[in-house]
């Protein structure tokens, strides 16, 4: 069994990885609570939570096969950043935001777990 602190490549990794975690988690949450209002809150948090959780199994099947993990955990973070150029149309911007969080998520999980 290797101990975590004899790998220092791993616990960079993870500490990296925790940071951007809790970037891509604030970025969407203040995303959520700046462009929807009124009747677009409810269907936002449906659909935000439906691509963020619901799109990680076909991402995670995705992610095994191109093996690219860290691109697959980048490009999550680069549709977070990109919905917000799409606040002034709060549904597409959930539907961008959500994605993006499962994609890091996965892409992030898996490189952790290899």
């Amino acid at each position: 069994m290797v101990r975590i602190v004899e790998n220092p490549g791993f616990v960079k990794k993870t500490a990296l990885l925790s940071l951007v975690h809790a970037a891509v988690d604030l970025c969407c949450a203040a995303l959520f609570f700046s462009v929807l209002k009124g009747s677009d809150l409810w269907i936002g948090m449906v659909l935000y939570n439906a691509c963020a959780f619901l799109c990680q199994l076909p991402m995670g099947v995705l992610a095994d096969r191109l093996n690219r993990n860290m691109l697959i955990a980048a490009t999550g973070c680069a549709l977070v950043a990109l919905a917000f150029a799409f606040r002034s149309v709060p549904i597409l911007a959930m539907v961008v935001a959500g994605i993006g969080n499962g994609a890091f998520h996965v892409g992030g999980g898996i490189e952790l777990l290899n």
